[in-house]
């Protein structure tokens, strides 16, 4: 299974209005991509092919994976571990 969620965030010393983006500021956003460890080069793929398609200029990304934990499984099984990516952008 794989999420993507994109949100945006707005860096800006002026509180007067912060709903709206202030002349000379550049807008910061962040889209977030979930999948499991066994599917990590599709999850690699689909990360790149997005910064390809949307022309987003990256400035960071950061990733996680989770523990692993006792699968279902005999002795020694162990389920896939959850992977989630943050990209930072404008």
């Amino acid at each position: 299974m794989r999420v993507c969620i994109s949100g945006y965030s707005q860096v800006s010393t002026n509180t007067r209005n912060l709903s709206e983006p202030q002349k000379g500021f550049s807008m910061t956003r962040i889209k977030l991509f979930k999948s499991v460890e066994s599917e990590l080069e599709a999850l690699e793929a689909e990360v790149n092919e997005w910064i390809e398609a949307s022309g987003a200029k990256v400035s960071d990304i950061k990733a996680n994976i989770a523990p692993q934990s006792n699968g279902a499984g005999g002795m020694g099984s162990f389920s896939h571990s959850d992977i989630l990516i943050a990209v930072t952008y404008e």
